[in-house]
């Protein structure tokens, strides 16, 4: 019985040495296991946080994107409302130009027409005046030699004097008229070249 009790033991004692073994070695692979696993846990959270770190850097980028998006566009606005500015000053400008050459070309045609009216007036009035003139000094001319013929030289002196302030004025009426055609022949020359120019 000692014996069987000393054998029982001893394979007790191989089983308990053999589950012990197991048991190391289940341990150990457990163990292996679970660093498998931390290891991978640890992989898995590192893949995470620079999935994360990407993300963030991509949405960081695209909103600085954005922003430089936008301060380009805010900066093509200013500079297209610069220059519609400066294209509606020069048209401005350029409008207010035309229309103080119009008024001054209008202007200086109505004063040289009314200059041409005011010496065709002048001229026909010199006309009427110089006819009558001519006229009265025929007259008289005519009236001089019936009175030179007809009584002989009485007072001559007198007649002279008298024939002589009616030519003085017959030539200086004559003087004026061509003086007033001259003017009126260049007015008309001026009216002709400002029509020319509009």
């Amino acid at each position: 019985m000692l014996t069987r009790m000393k054998k029982d033991f001893i394979a007790a004692k191989l089983q308990t040495a053999s589950q012990d073994a197991a048991f190391k070695n289940k341990t150990a692979v457990l163990d292996l296991e679970q660093q498998r696993q931390r290891k991978i846990k640890e992989e898995k959270l590192q893949s995470l946080a620079i999935f994360q770190g990407l993300m963030r850097n991509i949405e960081k980028e695209q909103r600085d994107r954005q922003e430089r998006i936008q301060e380009l566009q805010k900066c093509i606005r200013n500079k297209e409302e610069s220059v519609q500015k400066r294209i509606d000053r020069q048209r401005r400008n350029q409008e207010i130009a035309e229309a103080a050459a119009n008024e001054n070309k209008d202007s200086s045609e109505l004063k040289m027409r009314e200059n041409l009216y005011i010496q065709k007036l002048w001229n026909s009035f010199m006309r009427k005046k110089m006819e009558k003139e001519m006229k009265n000094s025929h007259d008289i001319d005519e009236a001089f030699k019936a009175i030179k013929t007809a009584t002989g030289v009485t007072d001559v002196g007198e007649m002279v004097k008298k024939f002589m302030s009616r030519e003085s004025t017959y030539s200086q009426l004559l003087g004026n008229v061509s003086e007033s055609e001259k003017k009126t022949e260049v007015l008309k020359q001026a009216n002709d070249e400002l029509r020319n120019r509009l």
